[in-house]
């Protein structure tokens, strides 16, 4: 977001909120009410109209449009003010051609195989050149992944990469929370600083709000680590910036092994944190030549999306050593994998029509678990078209709540239409984090991106599309195991547990969830 950008926000929002302020002294302490009173009404209405007019010819999804609508016409002024502070964008929307010159410093150090190399069948091709064709990601053929079920087979995994680096440690992280895992990790990552591996970690401001202390940042930068804080050229209320995220995560080890999936830093996600309910996740081991374009999405957020100064030292270790830095390495697997990228600053929602277009080209079966489904109406469409075509649709989502109260009930807003479909849907009887699709178990979607607005739309996130037989399976067994520890929801459950006040709180919930 660019400085003019910030000050045109700024004064606008002071401008409104003055006048606005005028306007009610000016009724009750001056003129004549009757005087007064018409010429306000019309400069108010006048206002709204043309913020509802901008808002209406933007491009965004239209749940958002007509969300922000009735907040401009609900709340007169205050909605103006609302929607200047968070509905603006603080990043410039890049069209497709501008989005890959963007970052063709970093997309050279990438390798993109001749179709004829990838040993992918003509309808295989064309489930992964969607990527490819609208965010310029390759497909590499070279590649081994393994699953991590077991939180505490993720905590052992974590430690032991960590103490295996050789060159560079990349972490990227939402939430960074204070406990055991996080004093485990930092003990490590010093250790391995002191040894003269380069460590940078990204965290979100956000995420990390109130849970990643300042006298840890402190000490990570004492002992020679690299700290950036996703923050485009800073926070405050006068930016838009604060209703957008990173949410990317993942531990990238020389540029050859990560440790990558849904699971931020946090005791919670160890299942040891007596606060939280049971966690169940899903994490993965990549090897091969995919970790490239992980790393390579590290360091493009890292120069280009945090706190790090474009003339600093930190900045320039990684501009100008990207051929040094993005070296893949080569495993004999021949597991072909692609990243998955979506961001507000590129209009092309990525992610979001990949899982449309993984959804259209099923056959057999869909199985998703997803931790919040409170997807846009067109995957909505899209998988009860599925399942009506005879398609083997299986929704998972938690029985219990993390720390949003709210979940349960948005998720099963949208149950009816599923089950009405004779979509399977299940609640797992705990939280479920994991974020996963298996297509007629041969491929397999899974990152850290979730099946709401916020990740569909408004985030910065990335996925991994595997075509691999192997893994498709363990991954359908996973999610039987799952649906065994779940409960079955029916109409009859939802009209069991569904209060009266439950359906007044979901009307409100649909008014401002999507711009969340």
């Amino acid at each position: 977001m660019n400085k003019l950008k910030i000050w045109m926000t700024f004064f606008a929002s002071i401008i409104l909120i003055a006048l606005f302020s005028f306007f009610v002294l000016l009724i009750c302490y001056g003129y004549d009410k009757s005087y007064v009173l018409i010429p306000v009404l019309l400069v108010i209405l006048l206002t709204d109209i043309l913020f509802a007019f901008h808002i209406i010819s933007s491009p965004r999804y239209a749940m958002i449009k007509l969300c922000w609508v009735f907040v401009v016409l609900a709340l007169p002024m205050i909605g103006d003010v609302i929607f200047v502070i968070f509905g603006t964008t603080p990043f410039k929307r890049k069209e497709w051609k501008e989005y890959n010159t963007s970052q063709v410093d970093f997309i050279k150090n990438e390798k993109f195989y001749k179709n004829n190399q990838l040993g992918l069948t003509a309808d295989e091709l064309n489930v992964f050149n969607f990527a490819k064709v609208n965010s310029f990601r390759p497909i590499y053929k070279n590649n081994k992944i393994s699953v991590i079920k077991d939180n505490s087979d993720l905590y052992k995994t974590s430690i032991k990469l960590i103490r295996s680096a050789k060159k560079t440690i990349h972490i990227q992280m939402y939430i960074v929370h204070k406990g055991f895992w996080l004093d485990s990790l930092m003990n490590e990552l010093i250790k391995k600083a002191k040894s003269g591996v380069k460590v940078r970690f990204i965290y979100d401001w956000v995420g990390c709000s109130k849970r990643f202390p300042k006298k840890y940042i402190k000490e990570l930068k004492e002992n020679g680590i690299n700290v950036a804080n996703f923050n485009p050229h800073g926070i405050n209320i006068f930016k838009g910036a604060t209703n957008f995220r990173s949410h990317r995560k993942g531990i990238i080890i020389d540029n050859k092994i990560a440790l990558y999936g849904g699971s931020n830093i946090g005791d919670e996600y160890l299942s040891i944190d007596k606060k939280t309910n049971y966690f169940k996740d899903l994490n993965f081991i990549v090897e091969g030549e995919v970790v490239n374009t992980l790393n390579l999405l590290f360091c493009q957020d890292y120069c280009f999306m945090t706190d790090v100064k474009k003339d600093s030292k930190q900045y320039k270790e990684v501009y100008n050593n990207l051929d040094k830095i993005l070296i893949p390495k080569k495993v004999n697997n021949k597991i072909q994998a692609q990243v998955v990228e979506s961001s507000p600053d590129y209009e092309g929602k990525t992610i979001k029509n990949q899982v449309i277009n993984l959804i259209l080209k099923a056959k057999k079966s869909i199985d998703i678990i997803t931790p919040y489904f409170f997807p846009t109406d067109d995957i909505v469409d899209c998988l009860i078209i599925a399942s009506q075509s005879g398609i083997k649709v299986r929704l998972i989502c938690p029985g219990q709540n993390d720390d949003k109260a709210f979940v349960t009930l948005l998720n099963r807003h949208n149950y009816k239409k599923m089950i009405d479909a004779k979509i399977k849907v299940y609640e797992f009887n705990g939280f479920i984090h994991s974020k996963l699709m298996v297509i007629d178990k041969k491929y397999v979607f899974t990152g850290s991106n979730n099946l709401d607005y916020r990740s569909l739309w408004i985030n910065f996130e990335n996925a991994i599309l595997v075509k691999d037989t192997a893994l498709a399976n363990e991954l359908s067994e996973y999610v039987n195991f799952t649906i065994f520890n779940s409960t079955t929801i029916n109409q009859k459950f939802l009209l069991e547990n569904t209060k009266k006040l439950d359906k007044l709180r979901i009307s409100l919930m649909m008014i401002y969830y999507p711009l969340l």
